[in-house]
C-alpha cells in the first residue's frame, strides 16, 4: 500500500491564492494524501473558500483557528498528521502535478531521511526563475545536507538557501519527534528563520537526503507577504536573528563543517544588518551589536567598517 502523505498548509487572509495552492494539492499524480489546512484566523473569504474545498475533496481537513501566526498554524496540522510522510505548502504557493509522487519515489528508491526538491521562484511579471542551477542530483550524506542548509554562495555574493526553509522539503513523520518522543515543533515568536531553526533541529534525526533539481514546488514572491510589508531595516534584524539562533542550535553546534558555514552566514547577516543600519540613520543599532558581540571578535570586524562611517 502507499504511505500517506500529509500536506500542511497555513492559511491567513488567502483569499487570493488559496484556490490555486488547493487545486495544485487535489490535482497531485500521486493521490494517498491528507491535506490540513489551518485557517489562522483570516478577516477575509479564506473560511468560506476552505470550507467549500473541503466539501468538494474528503482528503482536504480544515482547521480554523483564532490567528497566532503561520508557526503556531504549522504547529497545529503537525499535531493532526496522520501520514507517513509530511511536506508543508504555503497557502500562496502551488506544487507541480508530479510533485509528491516524484517526492515519495524517490525516498523510497534512494532509501533516504529526506527528500529536497527544487523551487520555481515566481515574481510579478518576470519569467519564473530556478532557485538551485549548481547543484546535481543524488543522495546527500548529514555534513553536505548542513553545510547547504546554511546558504550556498551565488552571484554578487548572494545566499540562496533552498536547503534550508521547510516548504520544498518531504519528511518522514518519525523523524519529527525528538529520542524521548516529544515532538519537534516551530518556535512561536520568531518571525525570520523559524523554519529554518525547526529544519536544523529536525536535521539531527536525518542521515542522509535526495536533491531532487526539477522545480517542483512554485513559490509565489509579492509585496503582500509578512516580510515584503516590514521595513528593511527591522527584516535585516530578524534576518541576523534568525542566523543566531540557528548558530546557537545543538545541532549546528555539534558540527565544525556546519557551524563554520553557519557562522559565515550569520557575519553576513550581521555586515547586512549594520548597513541598513546606517542607511536609515540607526547608528545606535550598531552600539547595541557592539555591546552585546564583546566577547566575538569575528562580529566586532564586521561592525568595525561601519564605525566611523556610523558613529562620525
Amino acid at each position: 500500500m502507499q504511505p500517506v502523505v500529509s500536506v500542511i498548509v497555513p492559511a491567513y487572509n488567502a483569499e487570493k491564492y488559496l484556490g490555486v495552492c488547493l487545486d495544485s494539492l487535489i490535482g497531485q499524480s500521486y493521490k494517498n494524501i491528507e491535506i490540513l489546512v489551518v485557517n489562522d484566523g483570516s478577516t477575509d473569504h479564506t473560511k468560506f473558500i476552505l470550507d467549500n474545498y473541503e466539501k468538494k475533496d474528503p482528503r482536504i481537513r480544515a482547521i480554523h483557528t483564532e490567528n497566532h501566526g503561520v508557526s503556531a498554524a504549522r504547529n497545529t496540522a503537525l499535531d493532526k498528521a496522520t501520514g507517513d510522510y509530511v511536506c508543508f505548502c504555503d497557502a500562496d504557493d502551488w506544487l507541480q502535478e508530479t510533485a509528491l509522487e516524484t517526492a515519495v519515489s524517490r525516498m523510497r528508491s534512494y532509501d533516504v531521511d529526506l527528500v529536497v526538491v527544487n523551487v520555481n521562484d515566481h515574481f510579478p511579471g518576470r519569467k519564473p526563475t530556478l532557485r538551485i542551477t549548481n547543484l546535481p542530483s543524488g543522495r546527500y550524506n548529514k555534513i553536505a545536507l548542513l553545510k547547504y542548509a546554511v546558504g550556498i554562495y551565488g552571484k554578487n555574493n548572494r545566499v540562496t538557501t533552498c536547503f534550508l526553509g521547510i516548504t520544498n522539503k518531504l519528511f518522514r513523520r518519525d523523524d519529527l519527534f525528538k529520542p524521548d518522543g516529544s515532538p519537534i515543533r516551530l518556535c512561536i515568536g520568531m518571525q525570520y528563520l523559524e523554519d529554518g531553526l525547526f529544519l536544523v533541529e529536525v536535521l539531527k534525526n536525518v542521515n542522509s537526503a535526495f536533491f531532487e533539481p526539477q522545480g517542483l514546488y512554485n513559490r509565489r514572491i509579492h509585496g503582500e507577504s509578512a516580510m515584503h510589508s516590514l521595513d528593511i531595516t527591522e527584516l535585516a534584524f530578524k534576518m541576523y536573528s534568525g542566523y543566531e539562533a540557528i548558530i546557537q542550535s545543538e545541532t549546528i553546534r555539534e558540527n565544525p563543517i556546519a557551524m563554520r558555514y553557519a557562522r559565515n552566514a550569520f557575519l553576513r547577516a550581521v555586515q547586512f544588518y549594520a548597513r541598513k543600519s546606517i542607511e536609515g540613520n540607526r547608528p545606535e543599532a550598531i552600539v547595541r551589536m557592539r555591546d552585546r558581540f564583546q566577547g566575538d571578535p569575528e562580529v566586532l570586524r564586521v561592525l568595525a567598517q561601519f564605525s566611523e562611517e556610523g558613529m562620525g
